[in-house]
């Protein structure tokens, strides 16, 4: 198993900027947590919850509600008791548990687990505890000449507070590879003028692709590409796919009464929920993918959902509801119906990279990309 330590005084990551802090990712029980528990999952082949993510805010809320007298310990007792949680169909306690602590050696945020950590590693004994240190390599100059001297302070800071790294781990700077998605969606026309060479790149990608997969997104700048990305992919005749969160001010797209707009924090649609497939090309993918599935486990982050008020108006209009959740109210997957001249046009209100153990929906794009099916 895995636990990601994460120091900031959020209860969880939710609300934070994704710019700062990255993508949130959304676990069955509906925590929202660090991307890196995805990382684990993936990597791992487990299935976490959201008591696999420590912050320093849980931490806190933890202590004043049953006043107990010290962090440490509050910390320490996490640990343990997540640590003996199955994360696997087998029902068995893991064998090992990875506990990443976020943040920089010296960081104030971070002071309560580095002591935590101290003291754990005497509670659990030193043949049971390693603590592997991670440290930047920078390379500097044009010569690509690597210096240690910041792992040697880190070290020497780590050491003085109780710490002594088994083994260390060296990173060198690597700019990020951008994927074809990042790219694709940054096609408004005032980028345009910003960067006319990286918006020719970019369109060039769009209007190169065999299909068009457009990921979740939040805000004006987010909503208006994904609605540039699937006017082309229709006008064009391209598969396409899109998790949709729009923020609309017509009554079509709504916010779902039980979600709050006053306290933002965990209060969305969130977690691990039945999609039931109705007639139609995604449900014919997926189920000469999936071999005969009728429903799809997917987890899910918005707040929106498509209003009831209108669905018989967009069915007549070709827009085909062909995933459900369990009542039958509540629309899951859309697309065009059989008679519209483009291969493949489907919308998803759930997130499905956030549940990579298979995912019938992208294959489904893969497979009318290709023109197999």
């Amino acid at each position: 198993t895995a636990i990601k330590i994460d120091p900031y005084m959020n209860i969880d990551a939710g609300t934070m900027s994704p710019i700062e802090h990255g993508e949130v990712f959304v676990l069955n029980d509906g925590g929202e947590v660090d991307l890196d528990l995805g990382n684990y999952e993936r990597f791992l082949d487990v299935t976490l919850t959201k008591d696999n993510n420590i912050t320093t805010g849980k931490i806190y809320q933890q202590v004043i509600q049953k006043e107990v007298p010290h962090i440490t310990d509050a910390i320490q007792e996490w640990i343990e008791r997540v640590a003996m949680i199955s994360v696997d169909h087998s029902g068995e306690k893991p064998d090992v548990c990875i506990i990443e602590l976020g943040g920089t050696v010296g960081d104030i945020e971070s002071a309560p687990f580095i002591e935590a950590m101290r003291q754990f590693q005497f509670r659990v004994g030193h043949e049971n505890f390693a603590l592997a240190h991670v440290s930047l390599v920078p390379i500097i100059g044009p010569v690509g000449e690597q210096k240690t001297k910041p792992t040697q302070t880190t070290i020497r800071e780590l050491r003085a507070l109780g710490l002594s790294p088994d083994l260390v781990g060296n990173g060198a700077m690597i700019q990020e590879s951008k994927t074809n998605t990042k790219e694709a969606s940054e096609l408004e026309h005032k980028y345009e003028k910003i960067n006319p060479e990286k918006y020719r790149e970019a369109w060039n990608l769009l209007s190169s692709a065999n299909g068009i997969l457009v990921p979740g997104g939040f805000g004006n700048r987010g909503t208006e590409g994904k609605i540039a990305a699937a006017k082309w992919a229709r006008e064009k005749k391209i598969p396409y796919l899109e998790e949709f969160e729009p923020y609309a001010t017509h009554k079509i797209v709504i916010n779902m009464p039980e979600v709050s707009l006053i306290h933002l924090g965990g209060t969305m649609r969130l977690g691990m929920r039945s999609t039931i497939f109705q007639d139609g090309k995604l449900y014919e993918a997926s189920n000469f993918i999936a071999v005969g599935t009728k429903y799809i486990d997917e987890r899910h982050r918005h707040r929106y959902e498509v209003n009831p008020e209108y669905i018989s108006a967009l069915e007549k209009k070709g827009m085909h509801f062909v995933g459900r959740d369990e009542t039958g109210k509540r629309m899951e997957i859309m697309e065009l119906k059989e008679e519209a001249p483009i291969p493949l046009l489907c919308g998803d209100a759930f997130i499905s990279e956030l549940f990579s153990m298979g995912i019938p929906d992208f294959i489904s794009l893969t497979v009318f990309s290709n023109t197999k099916l």
